[in-house]
């Protein structure tokens, strides 16, 4: 696998996963051959990264503002709608998206979960699952099964911090 990126070093935890992403036109960095690995994400990149990394690109775009904070000619506006038509992605209960601000791990896992193969949980087999991290109970009520469903899944299986959900 090719090094794409000047900033990610072949030791890195993510290098094959980052790499990867890269050769498949999932990510592309920054215009300095940068990726930075270490920075965190907003929930507009992260709304792209998704539609991107999870083939929802043909979903149909309808070029109008899904949220007061998101207008039509917002750079994600496009990846955003079709995150939300795909139901992998939502806005908070007040109409805004709150694009600038950064994506938590909780809503990450919820965004991937919702990608995956509808299987059977219930509460109790989620709390099962969250009971191994020691941050579970930080864990909203709204997010313990699609989190669990992501971690079933290796989610978080390469993760440095893999002991902590947050």
């Amino acid at each position: 696998l090719t090094n794409t990126f000047d900033d990610v070093p072949n030791g890195y935890w993510a290098y094959n996963d980052i790499n990867r992403l890269a050769a498949s036109k999932v990510i592309s960095g920054y215009p300095d051959q940068t990726f930075r690995p270490d920075r965190m994400v907003t929930r507009a990149e992260f709304a792209a990264l998704a539609v991107s990394g999870l083939n929802y690109q043909g979903e149909k775009y309808y070029n109008r503002a899904l949220f007061s904070d998101v207008p039509q000619g917002h750079w994600a506006n496009c990846v955003i709608d079709k995150g939300v038509k795909g139901g992998l992605i939502a806005g908070y209960p007040d109409g805004k998206f709150k694009p600038n601000n950064l994506v938590t791990r909780t809503e990450a896992l919820v965004i991937l979960a919702k990608a995956l193969p509808d299987c059977d949980m219930d509460d109790c087999k989620a709390e099962e699952i969250l009971s191994h991290y020691s941050d579970a109970s930080t864990i909203p009520a709204w997010a313990k099964v699609p989190v669990a469903k992501a971690i079933q899944a290796n989610a978080l299986k390469k993760s440095p911090d893999s002991d902590n959900l947050i």
